[in-house]
């Protein structure tokens, strides 16, 4: 009986091993295979245009309208930790289909002490060039970035969602987050 249990347990680690190994090939394929959106020598905003994957949201609202992007995590550490330095202060971000340059201020959300006690958290407030009455408000916790842009079209969020592929970005109008609205929040009707 324990030799049969124990064949068992080596068959379905086996089993395991080779479905994650597939899931990895299957998306370093989906990777290689995406187009990029603002591109540079430092980030790129890959589309991912395989099987969507399907973000698992503790609210249960999926976006009506959305585009799913994808980061290398490598590239990203490395981009956060050049504008923690100041070495590097522009971030380009994909919003509304559009590639836009942001000059970076540091919030200063934090107090000293904090700041110091966690210092992979960082918040920026972004200005874009091309329009200064375009901002964004970004902050990165040392392995994602949560990004909301204000433009004259609305608020565009640039959401983080781990799924068993890895971690995707969802990028979309606030007005299609699919929240309901409260009644406080609904325009008011003409009677």
């Amino acid at each position: 009986m324990k030799k049969y249990f124990l064949s068992l347990l080596v068959l379905l680690a086996a089993m395991s091993c080779k479905v994650k190994k597939e899931t990895q090939a299957t998306n370093e394929n989906a990777m290689e295979n995406q187009s990029v959106v603002c591109p540079t020598d430092v980030l790129n905003w890959k589309v991912y245009g395989a099987a969507k994957p399907q973000p698992q949201f503790v609210n249960k609202y999926l976006p009506t309208q959305y585009q799913i992007y994808q980061l290398n995590k490598e590239d990203l550490q490395t981009v956060m930790n050049k504008i923690k330095t100041q070495k590097l202060t522009v971030l380009n971000l994909p919003v509304y289909g559009d590639c836009i340059s942001f000059e970076l201020k540091s919030s200063n959300v934090m107090s000293p002490e904090l700041a110091a006690k966690f210092p992979e958290l960082q918040s920026y407030r972004g200005f874009s060039q091309q329009d200064k009455a375009v901002t964004a408000s970004i902050d990165y916790d040392g392995k994602v970035i949560r990004i909301a842009v204000e433009t004259m079209k609305g608020s565009f969020i640039l959401e983080p969602f781990e799924s068993d592929l890895g971690t995707f970005y969802l990028a979309f109008d606030k007005n299609n987050s699919g929240i309901p609205k409260v009644p406080f929040e609904q325009p008011k009707k003409n009677k």
